[in-house]
């Protein structure tokens, strides 16, 4: 087995980036690689969604609960508010 084949692990850089939501609703986000479907099936699949800004700028989903395995809100004091398991999507998945 070549070295591209083997599983081997890696650590995502601590990279900020920004993001808006979580969001319930069905919606086609603009990404660099094409219109992104947000349908029934990903928010059932994911608890939810959030759109995320990278650090080039680029715009995309991720599922709510992935968002929370990886990412964590970095607070500035302007009554940001945390998206954590305890996060009411009923409230805050409104836009």
């Amino acid at each position: 087995m070549g070295e591209t084949e083997r599983w081997r692990k890696a650590r995502k850089k601590p990279v900020e980036v920004e993001f808006r939501g979580p969001y319930t609703d069905i919606d086609t986000i603009e990404t660099i690689e094409g219109d992104f479907e947000v349908d029934e099936e990903y928010i059932d699949h994911h608890d939810g969604y959030m759109i995320i800004r990278g650090v080039e700028g680029e715009v995309y989903p991720c599922g709510l609960d992935i968002f929370r395995e990886t990412y964590e809100q970095i607070t500035d004091g302007c009554n940001d508010r945390s998206v954590d398991a305890d996060t009411d999507l009923s409230e805050e998945g409104k836009r």
